[in-house]
């Protein structure tokens, strides 16, 4: 019985794949690894993105305590109030407001809503190159 099945498939000649079949499969490849690192990159400012907002609201109430408390809101006040007085000691009130101002908690304020923005930007940016793309289904 061996025998017979081995002359069988003797008989057939061998089938040759088509010539577009290699670069057909190594498209398919290229598209899953795309979209597999567009995920990646989405799951990644997504998590970014969240986690600065979340950041952002105790950042927001350290800088405003510091704020109040370094007396920045009553000097910067006197701009209206008074301002003949300060057109006249500008030098000194803008010395005097630089250094009531809380820079720490300034600078951790501005690079906290920096890095919401640019995180939520390219978020933004990748979640529309993967629905335009045809990575999505496949």
């Amino acid at each position: 019985m061996h025998k017979d099945y081995q002359k069988l498939f003797e008989s057939f000649e061998p089938v040759e794949p088509p010539e577009q079949l290699f670069h057909d499969t190594m498209l398919r490849i290229d598209a899953k690894k795309r979209r597999v690192a567009m995920y990646a990159r989405i799951g990644f400012f997504g998590v970014t993105s969240a986690t600065a907002l979340l950041v952002l609201a105790p950042i927001w109430n350290g800088f405003y305590v510091e704020l109040t408390q370094s007396g920045f809101s009553q000097l910067s006040s006197l701009i209206f109030s008074d301002g003949g007085t300060i057109m006249t000691y500008w030098q000194d009130f803008i010395l005097s407001l630089a250094e009531s101002l809380p820079i720490l908690s300034a600078i951790g304020l501005v690079g906290s809503v920096l890095l919401f923005l640019v995180s939520t930007e390219r978020l933004i940016r990748n979640v529309r190159a993967l629905t335009r793309s045809n990575l999505v289904a496949f």
